[in-house]
């Protein structure tokens, strides 16, 4: 079964819960209003943005179309 990777947008707290969920980080970037660059930063080194108000990270999934 093929793997798809989405990318979210998450709360930097206990619960890590989703505040805003992508197929890609460009499309994360217009939702969230940063760019993407800081979106992939996020994502590779794991460290809170804004403060440690936000966390992004990309998760993989089945792909439901195969």
């Amino acid at each position: 079964m093929a793997k798809k990777t989405i990318y979210m947008q998450i709360t930097n707290d206990i619960y890590e819960l989703p505040t805003a969920v992508a197929d890609t980080m460009v499309e994360l970037s217009k939702m969230t209003g940063m760019s993407p660059a800081a979106i992939s930063n996020g994502v590779n080194l794991g460290v809170g943005m804004e403060r440690n108000k936000k966390r992004f990270i990309k998760i993989e999934v089945d792909d439901d179309d195969s």
